[in-house]
């Protein structure tokens, strides 16, 4: 599993702690101050985690939910669970529990027994993992591609006049 989060020191110390108590494994993208984390024993990570070699080996991602993270997970046909902060985050955890690809936990609600329970039943949710492989093939498909591209080229060509 990963854990990708923000500079707030004091929300990754609490999950950190939390997830120690887990008996998964955590690849943790500490972010910029990361230096100032200790991890636990079942935890490798590093300020910077290239995201995108990682997504094949893991089986669940915890996010703040922004688009980039959001996307590449779905892309990569990974079930979810978003704590947003703000902005876009908040619509990417509501469209995650929508679509039946994740959950979401509240960041002002946050608790080890609703955290370890929610990795658990996200983990044991076939309906995840089988409705989230529609959505990666979907996106992956030749002709999901071919009618964004020519969607592009329309967009440009119609606003080139």
């Amino acid at each position: 599993m990963t854990l990708k989060w923000s500079v707030q020191i004091d929300l990754m110390e609490s999950f950190i702690k939390i997830l120690s108590k887990c008996p998964h494994r955590f690849i943790v993208s500490k972010g910029p101050r990361g230096d100032e984390l200790e991890l636990g024993p079942n935890m490798w990570g590093e300020n910077y985690v290239n995201q995108i070699a990682i997504l094949d080996v893991v089986d669940l991602v915890i996010t703040h939910g922004g688009k980039n993270t959001f996307l590449e997970t779905i892309y990569a046909g990974k079930p979810l669970i978003v704590v947003p902060f703000f902005m876009d985050q908040l619509d990417n955890a509501q469209r995650a529990v929508d679509c039946g690809i994740g959950a979401r936990i509240n960041l002002h609600e946050i608790d080890e027994v609703q955290v370890l329970k929610t990795i658990d039943e996200t983990l044991s949710n076939p309906s995840y993992a089988e409705k989230i492989a529609k959505i990666s093939a979907s996106m992956k498909s030749t002709k999901n591609k071919d009618n964004f591209v020519k969607k592009i080229e329309k967009f440009i060509e119609n606003n080139q006049k």
